[in-house]
């Protein structure tokens, strides 16, 4: 009969806690899982499940984090990112800080957002050319359209935005300026 050598608790998505993912003999790096007579009266090393790390998407960065320690594993905060589908401070996703297996203890890296990336609306209709309020709102991402021709946009006097000033929106979001008599 075989003893039990070392054990390697790891944890894997697609084996149940508790589990042997796998066996080897202690001598060397020999598979053992399928048993056999050979086997017997040696000592074998076990590699056991301890089951998915949990999914902390969509969780604040505080829950994420005590969920994480519950399963014996380190939060840590990484990259903060605009997204449209995850409210700020939350989780986007998580990811093993190292390669390889994941251990009890080893860090988890939690992707955070920042929200949608929203811009407030300038004050462009301020006696300044088309042009001018053009430059200014591209330069802060947004997309601009004008019923006056481009050629003229630099001798037309801007007399109408829409969104108005203040408003927040997405950047890249589309802004008209328009000249109205």
């Amino acid at each position: 009969k075989a003893s039990i050598g070392t054990t390697d608790p790891i944890f894997d998505g697609d084996v149940d806690a508790g589990l042997v993912i796998s066996a080897s003999r202690e001598s060397d790096a020999g598979d053992v899982s399928q048993g056999g007579d050979y086997f017997e009266g040696m000592k074998v090393n076990l590699v056991v499940s301890l089951g998915s790390v949990p999914d902390v998407s969509g969780k604040s960065v505080e829950d994420a984090t005590a969920i994480l320690a519950e399963k014996g594993l380190v939060a840590q905060e990484g990259d903060r990112v605009f997204s449209d589908s995850f409210a700020d401070g939350t989780v986007i996703k998580s990811s093993p800080s190292k390669d390889g297996p994941v251990h009890a203890g080893d860090a988890i890296t939690l992707t955070i957002s920042k929200g949608p990336d929203v811009v407030e609306v300038p004050t462009v209709v301020t006696g300044q050319s088309v042009a001018t309020a053009r430059k200014q709102l591209e330069d802060l991402g947004f997309k601009v359209t004008s019923n006056v021709p481009q050629f003229l946009e630099g001798a037309v006097i801007a007399s109408k935005q829409d969104p108005t000033a203040g408003t927040k929106i997405k950047r890249g979001s589309s802004i008209s300026v328009n000249y109205v008599p």
